[in-house]
């Protein structure tokens, strides 16, 4: 059993000797180190104040009868902080349209995939422990001074995709159909290092894709009973954009308890206490003897938390432009022009919270006894002030002493919410009245069925637009007006 122990600075007659660092036991101030209690949650979630970490392999009998004048100091344990997690997010669909005119307009749906986030850490912490040597005596304005120096890789990635579709859809008296202008995909990632040269950083990222874009050029000619024409010209073209943020923040230092023999059975208090920066220090104050005994031990596992908000946001947009118009016997009855860029789809305010913590396998136990004065033979009393450490045992580092890695906690991923903007509102024809001499008429709308009547004359035609596209806006919708005019020469 011996080789589980880690043994510092082994020296049969070492004198006392006060704590290491800078500050001497009779400088330490209680008012300088905070009671290690819980701290609250570095980014303000809430967090228990004890947490059981589970018993420790079996180290009682090497914690008695050994007869040596030891000093156990200057050694370290180290921390590994690897994790990584995989944060999927649920699927939807989103449509519009159509537009310009429900009775005449292009008409899109897209199945929204955002995510999934991967998140990951890497690297280490040392600790460097508290020089303690027999026979040094401890107060409640006394402490110990662990030293810690952390190295931290990571990376974070956020990916996300839509499939899209875009038709164009017309319904012109009794005569309605569909002709399909694109069905492609796109995926956008973004993703950063969430520590550089070591250090932990805030950071943020984001990516855009495109589709290809197409144009489309729609002409409808229909010349009995009533002389009616539509023509439309646009180009259409989806875009997703995924940004992704994070802040991390570490928090540094240790669990600790007293007990008689190093186990941590549940029964005992638990406390955590750590840091963000500056010194690591363990306070006296308030510390208290289990109950029915004056020998004890007190024991330290040091760990890392680490708590990162990761901000996650997709925006779907649907970028659609041109120009349509709708007459009978020459007189305008519906008419638009419509800009690009009017729809977006946003994947809002989705976040979680990263928050992997870690400790050490080790446990670095002190032995302990109370402070006390002979006993007086008149009286049959004594005095007892503080805790000193025993001339005949030594601090240990238990190899082992606490196996098994804690889960991490649960992560709050609000379900995604779809905010349409009001750029694709469905806009109808206002109604319409014909008049002429021997049969005035008013209709609903360019889909009311009595304009209808021969079969008309409609083309389409769908072609792939290289950039700068917008420039073919104005013609494409040109063509329609142009060829309907010729048809009626």
């Amino acid at each position: 059993m011996a080789s589980d122990l880690l043994l510092a600075d082994l020296a049969h007659s070492a004198p006392p000797r006060p704590l290491s660092g800078a500050l001497s036991l009779s400088t330490l101030s209680g008012d300088l180190v905070p009671a290690p209690v819980a701290a609250q949650s570095l980014h303000g979630f809430q967090r228990p104040h004890q947490r059981r970490v589970g018993p420790c392999a079996a180290a009682a009998a090497l914690l008695s009868g050994v007869a040596l004048a030891t000093t156990a100091g200057a050694a370290t344990i180290g921390v590994t902080t690897f994790d990584s997690t995989t944060i999927g997010l649920p699927s939807t669909s989103v449509t519009a349209g159509p537009f310009p005119f429900g009775a005449l307009g292009i008409e899109a749906k897209a199945g929204f995939s955002p995510g999934p986030v991967d998140v990951g850490v890497g690297g280490g912490t040392t600790f460097t422990l508290p020089s303690v040597s027999q026979g040094t005596v401890f107060t409640s304005a006394d402490a110990l001074t662990f030293g810690y120096s952390p190295f931290w890789t990571g990376s974070v990635k956020a990916t996300s995709g839509i499939s899209l579709s875009a038709d164009l859809k017309w319904d012109i008296g009794p005569f309605s159909g569909s002709q399909n202008i694109l069905s492609t995909s796109a995926d956008a990632t973004a993703s950063g290092l969430t520590a550089l040269g070591g250090a932990l950083k805030d950071g943020n990222a984001s990516d855009t894709d495109y589709t290809t874009k197409y144009g489309v050029a729609f002409n409808f000619v229909n010349p009995f009973p009533i002389f009616m024409e539509a023509s439309l010209g646009a180009t259409v073209q989806g875009h997703i954009t995924q940004s992704v943020s994070w802040s991390p923040v570490a928090e540094y230092g240790f669990w600790w308890w007293a007990d008689t023999d190093s186990l941590y059975n549940g029964t005992e208090t638990l406390n955590w206490y750590g840091v963000t920066s500056g010194p690591l220090r363990y306070s006296f104050a308030g510390l208290t003897a289990p109950a029915n005994t004056t020998d004890f031990l007190l024991n330290f596992i040091p760990g890392v938390r680490l708590e990162m908000p990761i901000g996650f946001d997709t925006t779907f947009g649907l970028d659609v432009g041109g120009f349509a118009q709708a007459k009978v016997f020459g007189a305008t009855v519906a008419e638009a022009y419509f800009p690009l860029a009017t729809a977006s789809w946003n994947l809002a305010n989705a976040s979680f919270l990263y928050d992997p913590y870690w400790h050490a396998n080790d446990v670095f136990s002190i032995p302990l006894e109370q402070n006390c004065t002979a006993i007086d033979p008149f009286t049959g009393q004594q005095t007892c002030s503080g805790f000193r450490v025993p001339a005949q045992k030594y601090a240990l580092i238990v190899q082992g002493g606490y196996r098994g890695k804690p889960p991490s906690g649960p992560f709050a991923i609000p379900a995604p919410t779809f905010l349409p903007s009001s750029g694709f509102t469905d806009v109808i024809p206002l109604p319409f009245c014909v008049d002429t001499d021997t049969d005035p008429r008013c209709f609903d709308g360019i889909d009311d069925d009595r304009l209808g009547g021969d079969n008309p004359t409609i083309t389409v035609t769908v072609t792939e637009v290289p950039e700068p596209g917008t420039l073919a806006l104005v013609a494409l919708g040109l063509v329609g007006a142009v060829s309907g005019r010729n048809r009626r020469r």
